[in-house]
Parts: C-alpha cells; structure tokens; sequence
C-alpha cells in the first residue's frame, strides 16, 4: 500500500482529514498528520512516504519547500481562493495535483485514483517502450492516459498535439487518441483545452492579472480565442467572469 503523508496548518481541517477521510479505501496508509513544516520534513526522514499531501500557506514557509526538499513520488497541493500565484508555482513544480478550499471529497478521491495509477506505472518495469496491446489490462490503458495528462501539465503552455504526446509516450496517435475517448470521453485537444481553462479560472480570481496575460501564462497565444473558448465552454466571457467574482465575493470562496 502507498504512504501518506498530510500536512495543514488548520487544525480542524487537518483532523478531519486525517480522522475521517478514508484512506486505505484508496490504496494509502496515512503514515503522519502535522501542521508545520518542520514536524512534516521529520516525519518525511523517518517514514519516507510516496505520496504528500499539503498546504501551500504553512508558518514560516510553504508547502512548496517541502515539496522541493523532500522531492517525494507524488504531491498534491491543497490552496485557497486568494493563493493562485502559489498555484502557478506549484503547476511548474510538477506536482500532480492541487484542490481548492473547501476540500470535496470526491475531488480528492480522484486525485489519489490518479496518484495510485500514476505511482503503479513507476513501479512497473519501465525498460521496455509501452505498446498498445490488445490484450492489456484497463489500468495499464488508464496509465497511459494519465500520462498523456501528465503530458499536458508540463507543456501546456506550448502548441502541443497528439502526434507530440505519442510520440514522447511510444504509442501510435490512433491508439493514444482512442484511450482517451474510452477513459475521459474527450479528444486529445478538447482534454488539453479544459486544461488550461481550469487553469483560467484561477488566475481569473487575481484581479491584479490582465485577461491577455492570463491566457498566455494557460497556453493560449491568440486571447480573443482564449475569450471564445472560454464563453464557448463557460457561457460567459473571461470579463464577465471575473467581475462577477468582484461583485459577489462569496461566489469566488464557494468556487
């Protein structure tokens, strides 16, 4: 079973996640719950767990520094509505996820679902290219979906395809493009495109942030496709989105 390890320096919220959340339902053994960072980086020497789950915002530094001191398998990061700018860092950190404040459970749940297939394909043999097969199981297919995404997060900010991401990955564009329709019922270019518009989102929530600037920083190099795109998936422009966040706060914390 994977290792878990939980980092928040909001009391309540750490204790509710470490005392009834179901982990080991989801393949990870909470091997230590704490609030600083230096309790995590101790538990960290001495228990060495595959995966970690923090806080950005942590006294007396971040939850980032943990991630790059401690250099564990896997991260996800937890933030609030008024931390984007820790986000974008994390996201060039490489960390596998990161959930917004109000923690749903169900979120959570699928991103340790993607950590623990992500965390079984580095254990496999990894000597030999992956090639479609007939004959695999559904969460080596799954893998290699995940990793497609994985694909994604790190260049999202390129004019990326499907023929690149084969290509990087060793499979032929026909399967990688079928495995995906099978696991996420999106095309390659519709599941990069949501990408960068949850990305969007949450930069759109910084009001110091020019909606041009935005797009550019989510891979969209033209910002009135950016704009359609965006109205196309959400209904509204990217404006419009964001002054409605301004004029009802409570909307962009429940968000």
């Amino acid at each position: 079973m994977n290792t878990v390890l939980l980092i928040e320096d909001e009391i309540y919220l750490l204790k509710e996640l470490a005392d009834t959340f179901p982990w080991d339902r989801h393949g990870f053994q909470l091997v230590g719950a704490v609030a600083s960072i230096e309790e995590a980086l101790e538990v960290y020497e001495k228990r060495r767990p595959d995966l970690i789950v923090t806080d950005i915002r942590l006294p007396g530094g971040s939850g980032l520094d943990i991630v790059r001191t401690c250099s564990p398998r896997a991260a996800i990061i937890i933030t609030g509505h008024d931390q984007f700018d820790y986000a974008r860092s994390a996201l060039r950190l490489g960390v596998d996820d990161f959930l917004l404040k109000p923690i749903d459970d169900s979120e959570l749940e699928e991103a340790l679902r993607r950590v623990k297939l992500r965390l079984a394909g580095k254990k496999s043999d990894s000597s030999a290219p992956l090639q479609p097969d007939t004959e695999e199981s559904r969460d080596s297919r799954e893998r290699h979906v995940i990793a497609a995404e994985d694909f994604i997060r790190r260049r999202y900010r390129e004019d990326i395809s499907l023929a690149e991401a084969a290509q990087e990955l060793e499979l032929s564009e026909s399967y990688l493009s079928r495995t995906i329709k099978e696991f996420r019922n999106q095309t390659f270019v519709e599941m990069m495109t949501s990408y960068r518009l949850k990305l969007s989102l949450a930069l759109l929530r910084d009001q110091r942030l020019r909606v041009g600037e935005i797009a550019r920083s989510c891979g969209f190099q033209d910002q009135s496709y950016f704009a359609r795109t965006f109205r196309r998936y959400y209904g509204v422009s990217p404006s419009r989105y964001r002054s409605s966040l301004k004029m009802n706060p409570l909307l962009d914390k429940e968000s």
